[in-house]
């Protein structure tokens, strides 16, 4: 139960980081495009 919960704790921080992440390239991207224009 105690390893089950711990990997649901992982699972649910690194589907946040990944949505962080792919959040983060995508401003960068929109930023890089704006200063481009």
């Amino acid at each position: 139960l105690h390893a089950s919960s711990e990997d649901r704790l992982v699972f649910i921080s690194s589907s946040m980081r990944i949505a962080f992440l792919s959040w983060l390239c995508e401003n960068e991207f929109t930023l890089v495009w704006l200063l481009g224009e």
